[in-house]
């Protein structure tokens, strides 16, 4: 009895120190852990200000740990109780724990910018060979990877560009997410867009044109799009006119550039270039006889 006692006395104490040990592996601002600092993003009592000072401070030290956030698995149960009834009923941090992680990780690398380089060999590593043993509903392993990386700047700017060429769709999808996210590696991108549009990876050329103009604030996506309209595959020139409708500078410029769409042999093709020239102007659209409702 007395030696079972004291093994189990031993085992709490291994145990203790296991946790502490785990615990104290993230890094500490504040009596706060990166962990700790990341959820309290959105709360009243921690100001987003205190959050990108405490990161910061945790610099290169914060890597490791973003780097496990960034790669949390989220499971098939998890994402079949989300579009079940039960789901309703479940706690929603549970079930999207992997989603948290995921932004957490995310708005760790948008604070450290260029303060996490030394992340860029484990996030190439991951962009060209990381798999998932669950499909994510919210974005591949990938995706997330190509996302931090825009995160990070210019200094990623080569792993992306030479992913976007990848075989593997699932690599340049990352890539085309990356170098969509900031103005600054789209411009620099811009010339492998615009040699992207003969890619025979339809939908990843076909959203291009869209993820410029509606997720990049400042990308200059006007030129891009009026290329991709030469493209004879009807989705392609859809996403193009799309993008080209939310132009709000030189639609005078764009406008002619719409106009033989509407007589497309696709229907959608039609409609979307009408949509287009309502929205850049109504008048002169109507005048060709366009009338959209």
């Amino acid at each position: 009895m007395k030696r079972f006692a004291i093994f189990l006395t031993l085992l709490c104490v291994g145990a203790l120190v296991f946790t502490l040990t785990q615990y104290n592996r993230e890094p500490v601002v504040g009596k706060r852990t990166l962990s700790e600092w990341l959820e309290n993003r959105f709360t009243p009592m921690v100001l987003r200000a205190d959050v990108t000072n405490a990161v910061r401070q945790m610099g290169e030290a914060a890597v490791p740990v973003l780097l496990n956030k960034l790669r949390a698995p989220d499971s098939a149960l998890k994402q079949r109780l989300r579009r079940s009834a039960q789901g309703k009923i479940l706690s929603y941090a549970w079930l999207n724990s992997a989603n948290e992680q995921h932004a957490q990780a995310l708005l760790g690398f948008d604070i450290l910018g260029t303060q996490a380089v030394v992340a860029l060999p484990q996030l190439s590593n991951l962009l060209f060979h990381g798999r998932e043993p669950e499909r994510d509903p919210y974005a591949t392993l990938q995706e997330r990877v190509g996302d931090a990386l825009s995160r990070i700047g210019l200094p990623a700017f080569p792993i992306l560009r030479e992913a976007l060429t990848n075989s593997d769709s699932r690599v340049a999808n990352g890539a085309l997410r990356g170098l969509t996210r900031r103005g600054i590696l789209a411009q620099e991108a811009m010339a492998d867009f615009i040699a992207l549009r003969h890619s025979t990876n339809t939908p990843m050329v076909a959203m291009l044109p869209g993820d410029l103009a509606f997720v990049c604030r400042d990308c200059d996506f006007v030129p891009l799009a009026l290329e991709y309209l030469k493209d004879e595959r009807p989705l392609v020139q859809q996403f193009a006119l799309l993008a080209l409708g939310s132009a709000k500078t030189n639609q005078s410029f764009i406008f002619p550039s719409a106009v033989p769409f509407l007589t497309s042999t696709s229907w959608t093709v039609r409609r979307y270039a009408s949509n287009t020239l309502m929205k850049l102007d109504p008048e002169m659209a109507r005048n060709l006889g366009v009338n959209v409702p």
